[in-house]
């Protein structure tokens, strides 16, 4: 089936959009890996220096405890607004495809990278395993 030049239009622009709002959530979630990391490594760093250091110097290890937690919260939290905008961006071009009228389902189903449903019963009906590429999402 041939597309019209409407439908390819879309296709690509949707297709470019979705692969922004993906990187979104995908560095949302890099910088909550790296908040986790930083946080806990400065915290046990600050929890070595209060065994190791004396009564006097232990006092440096619990602020370096607080810097920790603090550095931690603050790169998840700011991972946790970033990956939210790459959702949001997701979710307003879902709603965008599927209202479409350039559109019909199973091009909706291949831009929004969900099995169309001549698919699914394709899927049900086979005794093989999916592939692993057939998740591939471009």
């Amino acid at each position: 089936m041939t597309q019209s030049s409407e439908a390819l239009a879309l296709s690509k622009r949707y297709g470019d959009a979705y692969i922004v709002g993906r990187a979104t959530d995908g560095v949302g979630t890099f910088f909550k890996g790296i908040g986790i990391i930083l946080g806990l490594l400065v915290c046990v760093a600050s929890i070595l220096w209060m065994v190791v250091a004396s009564s006097r110097e232990a006092q440096f290890g619990i602020i370096g405890l607080g810097f920790g937690i603090f550095i931690g919260a603050s790169w998840y939290i700011l991972g946790v607004v970033v990956s939210a905008v790459g959702q949001i961006l997701k979710a307003a071009l879902d709603t965008a495809v599927s209202s479409s009228s350039f559109l019909n389902d199973e091009q909706r189903a291949k831009i929004m990278s969900l099995p169309h449903k001549e698919q699914q019963a394709v899927v049900a009906g086979a005794s093989a395993a999916p592939h692993a590429l057939d998740n591939l999402q471009f």
